[in-house]
């Protein structure tokens, strides 16, 4: 349950920054996360420059009413005064990375996009080029409010949310409301190994296969029993429009993607997306022409990856 409070600018006047305690209004298990970290108020006004209202302000007054405050239900027509107000939400997701960019992968390829990459990770892919998120999970505990600010400053339409994992996040659900409410597109990017409560525009499945397996000796026996779940795959199949992106490294592993769609006779050929397996231009120079020619032959989708064509190995692209 996300626990929120309204606070007015007057109940900052005087106040010292002050850190909240690991028990108390959120509770043990509340899953918000690096609870001891300084609180400020951030405003959200009730009309955007264009003076009509604003969207996030709307999101974010609809949800929190629907929640409890102090363990009472709460009372928009109390707890909200006629001017702006500050908004102080003690919900974070744990974060990477927020940047913008184009996406580089799939059928929007090079579409302008805010990306909010999650940090943290069920797999442990031995091609894994974000291991930031994974093997070494790194970032921030994030409030939502700050994120819906940064969402609703963006001038891009589109939001890729992304990970690590993102699906492991407990506030997903509310992230993705607050795109909805902000009028942006959605694109979540997933292995497919969790499912959660979600609204999004395009599922972007990408379903490990054998080659994505670890030479680890801690992680191989746990991704190998984690990488393929068929019960979330086919439930976000049923929920969502979706595509499947699948790394090719060799001609054999489109083998082994071809016997993966037997359990799933529902996918057309125009959801299945090929793309190189490749963390810097060289590998990707390489690869490229031959995963190009087997997705032709089998009349799959080839899918670019234009943030490693143009920037390589680097962060935030």
């Amino acid at each position: 349950v996300l626990r929120a409070v309204f606070l007015t600018r007057s109940s900052f006047v005087g106040m010292p920054k002050t850190t909240l305690p690991s028990s108390g209004l959120l509770g043990r298990n509340s899953g918000c996360g690096c609870l001891a970290q300084t609180l400020r108020p951030v405003r959200i006004s009730k009309k955007c420059h264009s003076g009509e209202r604003n969207p996030v302000f709307r999101f974010l007054t609809d949800m929190l009413s629907q929640h409890s405050l102090a363990g009472r239900p709460t009372d928009r027509r109390n707890l909200l005064p006629s001017r702006d107000v500050n908004l102080l939400i003690i919900c974070s997701v744990f974060i990477s990375e927020v940047y913008e960019s184009f996406q580089g992968e799939g059928p929007l390829a090079g579409t302008p996009s805010l990306f909010i990459r999650t940090s943290g990770c069920n797999l442990r892919c031995s091609f894994c080029d974000t291991p930031y998120t994974s093997w070494d999970p790194q970032g921030e505990q994030i409030s939502l409010v700050t994120l819906t600010k940064q969402i609703e400053l963006s001038a891009a339409a589109h939001v890729v949310i992304t990970g690590g994992e993102p699906m492991l996040a407990p506030q997903l659900t509310e992230l993705t409301d607050a795109c909805r409410a902000a009028g942006r597109h959605v694109t979540i990017e997933t292995a497919g190994t969790v499912r959660r409560s979600v609204e999004c525009d395009l599922m972007a499945i990408s379903p490990k296969m054998a080659n994505s397996t670890p030479d680890d000796s801690r992680w191989r026996v746990r991704h190998e029993e984690t990488r393929f779940q068929p019960a979330v795959i086919r439930t976000l199949l049923e929920r969502f429009a979706s595509i499947l992106k699948f790394v090719i490294g060799t001609a054999e592993d489109v083998l082994e993607v071809q016997e993966w769609l037997t359990d799933f006779p529902e996918v057309t050929a125009d959801q299945v997306w090929l793309m190189p397996q490749a963390v810097n231009q060289g590998e990707l120079e390489r690869c490229a022409p031959l995963v190009q020619q087997l997705a032709r032959e089998n009349g799959f989708c080839y899918s670019p990856r234009l943030h490693v064509e143009q920037f390589g190995d680097q962060r935030g692209v």
